[in-house]
């Protein structure tokens, strides 16, 4: 990548950097050191956590991914600096995303309010047996923008995450796009694809264009979110499981559910309800399985 300006790369990588582009840092597992300046691709850094300690908050920074595993020093990775890009050179999950394996039972990405506007894009993850790819447990994360990942296709059988994205917390406009789980019979994740559990209420998110293969668990777990869009989303499961899909609890309200599509294994019967919805107030519309309308129980 020597050679090409950055706002140059971030057209290369599938990206159109925004006016009033930060500082941008490149990370090179194998090749990087942190003590390198990190800014001229031909001298990268070698951790993620090196080049987030050299970002600015709220000031639009980069920071490029070229290979991996990246050995970090401490993991998650701890996201503390607001308004930064994290992209892995590859971008698309279907362009040889770059790869992050942890080290030991713990997430790659730890997300919280010091996470506010950032954006994490092109990695392909792994995760600690009771950890996810991407956690919050804590603080409230505005503005997160998750796409175009992998989660939980490992061909390593010691990495198995519990589940794809973790929200334990409050998170507010959260927005995951373009993302794929994996589960057991594909890839690692033994839990849920994209699972929520409830320190407080997500608030007016937007999960768009996934899609969930496989998993043991659920594809979406929705648990205190309100508000949120969950739209043209796919999900294949080999075991038919009412609500294997998508699965609302009492406490979602207001969700706008449409153009979901939900499909089980050719060789299972398929005659439960793919989702389930346990409050009164969500809005279900045009979801299908089977190529039939399948409303919530």
């Amino acid at each position: 990548m020597a050679g090409f300006a950055p706002e140059v790369l971030a057209k290369m990588v599938g990206l159109n950097a925004p006016k009033g582009l930060g500082t941008t840092f490149f990370v090179d597992g194998v090749l990087g050191l942190d003590t390198n300046p990190g800014t001229p691709p031909e001298a990268p850094m070698q951790t993620i956590a090196g080049a987030l300690g050299r970002c600015i908050n709220a000031h639009n920074d980069y920071i490029y991914v070229f290979s991996n595993p990246t050995p970090e020093a401490v993991w998650p990775i701890v996201i503390n600096k607001t308004f930064v890009h994290i992209i892995g050179i590859g971008h698309n999950p279907d362009h040889r995303p770059s790869i992050i394996i942890p080290a030991g039972d713990t997430a790659v990405f730890l997300v919280s309010s010091n996470s506010n506007k950032c954006e994490i894009a092109g990695f392909r993850f792994g995760g600690g047996a009771t950890h996810a790819g991407i956690e919050n447990v804590a603080g409230t994360p505005m503005g997160l923008y998750i796409h175009d990942c992998l989660f939980g296709h490992q061909f390593d059988a010691t990495n198995t995450p519990l589940h794809g994205i973790w929200i334990g917390a409050n998170a507010t406009a959260l927005r995951i796009e373009k993302c794929k789980f994996f589960g057991t019979n594909s890839g690692r994740i033994t839990g849920n694809g994209i699972n929520f559990v409830g320190a407080g209420d997500s608030l007016s998110g937007a999960i768009v264009d996934c899609l969930f293969k496989e998993l043991p668990g659920i594809g979406i777990n929705g648990s205190n979110m309100i508000g949120f869009e969950i739209l043209d989303n796919r999900f294949g499961y080999p075991v038919d499981n009412a609500g294997a899909a998508i699965t609302l609890a009492a406490n979602c309200h207001h969700n706008v559910v449409m153009r979901n599509n939900a499909n089980v294994g050719k060789a299972v019967a398929g005659g439960v309800l793919a989702y389930v919805d346990g409050a009164v107030d969500n809005h279900w519309s045009g979801n299908l399985k089977a190529g039939l309308l399948n409303l919530p129980a």
